[in-house]
Parts: C-alpha cells; structure tokens; sequence
C-alpha cells in the first residue's frame, strides 16, 4: 500500500511548489538582467556571431550554476512537513504571495 502514502507526500509538497516557482523565477530574472548587463560590456568588439555565442554560453554558465544553487534548497522544501516553515522562507526571500495562490492544501484536506 504504498500508493496512499506516496499521494499524501505529493500532496503535501503543494503547498511548497508556488514558493518554489516564485525563488525560481526571481533568480531567473535576476540571471536574464545581469546577463544582458554583462554580455554587452564583454562583447564589445566582438563580431555579432561572437556576441551571440558569448550570450549563449553565457546564458548556459548562469543558468547551471543557479540550478546547482537551488537544488538542495528546492528539494528541503518539497519535504517539508510544517508550512509555519514555509512562512519563513517567504520572510527570507522577501517573497509576496504568488499571484495565484490558492488556499493551503493542509486547510482544504482538513475539511
């Protein structure tokens, strides 16, 4: 019977994924921003070939390195077990709601 115990545990990390998606997100656009800042003043000279492939790469460096960052830190969330832990790692990110936030899955099951 372990169908019922591996739903609850998807169940459970629900309430986790808009917090999740939302660090993702800013780490992106905070990535694409810098991206754009920094390509520009490295490529300078630079064929419009050449800027394109130092974008490229570029985009590639920044994009593995952020996943590498939040990977453990995606993963303790999904398996957090408490959402009062949740409530924090909004305060430490600075995180607002998600736009489409819906009501806790702990609330709704409590029903």
């Amino acid at each position: 019977m372990k169908s019922p115990n591996r739903f609850s545990a998807w169940w459970d990390q629900l309430d986790a994924l808009p917090i999740i998606t939302n660090i993702r997100q800013t780490a992106e656009k905070f990535q694409r921003g810098r991206n754009i800042k920094n390509a520009g003043v490295m490529a300078k000279g630079y064929t419009e070939s050449k800027k394109e492939q130092l974008a490229y790469r570029l985009d590639a460096l920044t994009s593995a390195i952020i996943k590498k960052l939040l990977h453990q830190p995606t993963a303790y969330l999904r398996n957090l077990k408490d959402p009062s832990e949740l409530e924090s790692v909004k305060k430490m990110f600075n995180l607002g709601e998600p736009p489409h936030q819906h009501e806790s899955r702990n609330q709704t099951r409590a029903r």
